[in-house]
């Protein structure tokens, strides 16, 4: 791994979690009881990390978290933190009211319905593509609505590079102002860029990038601008190409510019030092 391009690493959940991978976390505060380790393994993984200059996140599903004991009505409500005090304590007021089966007494869920917790997330992935700008800017309105400090996963870069690699059709991938079709088109500095996440891709394969289109995906993401999953410097100092065609490619690279790297469909090249 060339730590010297990676400026962060998601961590599994390091407190107590019901899931194993961390996506039922419980005591938030308990470093004592992670599948992964104890407190002070913890600390020396971050001190490791931190000596090569790459910051630790870890990953926490908020919105799956497990409560630790039933309340008077014997619904499952009452969340500890994992201290003496009440850090992270939460109650029914925690959970959104017209939430199934529980109701509790916070404000509405804003998300799609799923099963066993509220969702963050818009996946776009059996929408028409005729208002790719629409799913664009839906996902920047979230991110203005929060007062602009989060981040998103850029759902509709993902959708719309995945529908243009898979049929051919590149010219998706510009807005109707002639800028990247997702949230890094208008806001990159909000955008985390990704080819598949543990439910896309993996295990689940819910929607995931064809196996030949990966590479020119990747090709694509640490190529623009965004926050891409895979971390990269980039400075102006390369020249990324996708697809199929090959006439007239070469003409178009200044002489300053060295083949870096290329494969079936892609290829990069790298300014020369």
């Amino acid at each position: 791994m060339p730590w010297d391009v990676c400026q962060y690493i998601i961590c599994f959940l390091t407190a107590s979690s019901q899931g194993y991978q961390g996506y039922l976390p419980g005591r938030l505060y308990d470093l004592d009881t992670s599948k992964y380790g104890n407190h002070d393994e913890l600390k020396k993984l971050i001190k490791a990390f931190q000596n090569k200059r790459v910051k630790c996140i870890s990953d926490i599903v908020i919105n799956h978290r497990t409560a630790e004991k039933a309340d008077s009505s014997g619904l499952m409500t009452i969340f500890e933190g994992g201290t003496p005090d009440d850090l992270l304590d939460w109650d029914r007021s925690f959970i959104c009211i017209n939430d199934k089966p529980i109701y509790g007494t916070g404000n509405p869920d804003t998300g799609d319905t799923f099963g066993d917790a509220p969702v963050g997330e818009i996946w776009y992935s059996g929408r028409s593509l005729e208002k790719q700008d629409a799913y664009q800017r839906q996902t920047v309105k979230w991110i203005e609505d929060t007062g602009g400090e989060v981040t998103a996963f850029d759902f509709p870069t993902k959708r719309i590079l995945q529908t243009a690699l898979l049929q051919g059709k590149l010219w998706r991938l510009k807005d109707s102002n002639g800028g990247a079709p997702g949230v890094i088109g208008l806001k990159p500095g909000n955008a985390v860029t990704f080819i598949d996440n543990h439910a896309t891709g993996s295990t689940q394969s819910q929607w995931p990038f064809k196996d030949d289109k990966v590479m020119q995906g990747y090709v694509y993401i640490l190529a623009h601008p965004g926050i891409p999953s895979v971390a990269t410097a980039i400075d102006e100092k390369i020249i990324a190409k996708i697809g199929p065609r090959e006439d007239k490619v070469a003409q178009l690279i200044p002489s300053n510019f060295q083949p870096a790297l290329s494969g079936e469909h892609y290829a990069v090249w790298e300014k020369k030092a």
